[in-house]
C-alpha cells in the first residue's frame, strides 16, 4: 500500500514538476546572482557517481567472500561475514538492474538536457538517440545515490531516513549544476528505489535477506550468490 503511494506521487511529482517548476529552476540556476549555488554543488555531485558504489559493491564482496574468511580471529563473525556478501551481491545487482532501467528511458525520451538550450528548453525531445545531450531524463546520479540508500536501509533500517534526506540532497546538485531538469531527478530516484526492490523480489527466494546490524545472523540453508 505505502510503496504504491509512494510510486503514485513520484509520477504525480514528475509530471507537475515537469510542466511548471522544471525551466525556472534551471534559468534560477543559471542567472549569475545564482552561481555560487552552481560551484557548491558541483563540489559534492559526483559523490553519485556509479563507478564509485559499484566499486564499493565488488570490494566487500571481494574482500567478505575471500579474504576476512582467512583470519582466525574473525571466526567468531563468520555468519556477519557471509551475510556481508550477500548484501555486496545484492547491491552490485540492484545498481546493475535498477542502472538497465535508466539507460532504456534515457535512449526511448530523449530529453534535452538543461544546459545545451540558453532558454533552458525543458520540452525538447529526441527519442532514441545516444548522444549524452539528449539522455537528461531519468537522471542517473539520481538512480544510483537512491539505490544506495535503498540498499543501505536493509543494514541501518534506523537511519532510513538519514540516507534518503542525504540522497535527496545529492539528487538536487544535479538541477543546481544544470545537468538536469528536477523532474529528471525524480524519476531517476523513483528508479533507484523500486528498482532495487524489484531486485529484490527476484532474489529473495535465492538468498537471504541482509540482517541488520545489531540483529543476529542465523545461519539457514541458502547459500548466497
Amino acid at each position: 500500500m505505502l510503496k504504491g503511494l509512494i510510486f503514485s506521487f513520484g509520477l504525480l511529482a514528475t509530471g507537475l514538476s515537469m510542466v511548471f517548476l522544471d525551466q525556472d529552476l534551471a534559468l534560477f540556476f543559471d542567472d549569475p546572482r545564482n552561481h555560487h549555488w552552481k560551484w557548491s554543488a558541483r563540489e559534492i555531485t559526483n559523490i553519485a557517481l556509479g563507478e564509485y558504489w559499484f566499486g564499493l559493491a565488488l570490494l566487500v564482496f571481494v574482500f567478505s567472500r575471500f579474504f576476512l574468511p582467512r583470519f582466525s580471529r574473525l571466526r567468531s563473525y563468520r555468519e556477519r561475514i557471509k551475510d556481508m556478501e550477500r548484501w555486496a551481491g545484492y547491491f552490485f545487482l540492484s545498481l546493475l538492474g535498477s542502472g538497465i532501467l535508466l539507460q532504456l528511458g534515457k535512449i526511448l525520451v530523449g530529453r534535452q538536457r538543461p544546459h545545451i538550450s540558453e532558454a533552458m528548453d525543458h520540452l525538447s525531445f529526441h527519442p532514441l538517440t545516444l548522444h549524452w545531450h539528449w539522455q537528461s531524463f531519468p537522471s542517473g546520479h539520481s538512480q544510483v545515490i537512491f539505490t544506495v540508500a535503498t540498499c543501505l536501509t536493509l543494514l541501518w533500517p534506523r537511519m532510513s531516513w538519514l540516507f534518503f534526506l542525504t540522497a535527496t540532497g545529492l539528487a538536487f546538485t544535479r538541477v543546481m549544476t544544470l545537468q538536469h531538469f528536477l523532474s529528471d531527478t525524480i524519476m531517476g530516484a523513483m528508479i533507484g528505489y523500486f528498482g532495487s526492490l524489484w531486485v529484490w523480489s527476484l532474489l529473495r527466494d535465492k538468498i537471504n535477506r541482509p540482517v541488520p546490524f545489531g540483529h543476529k545472523v542465523q545461519t539457514t540453508k541458502k547459500e548466497g550468490l
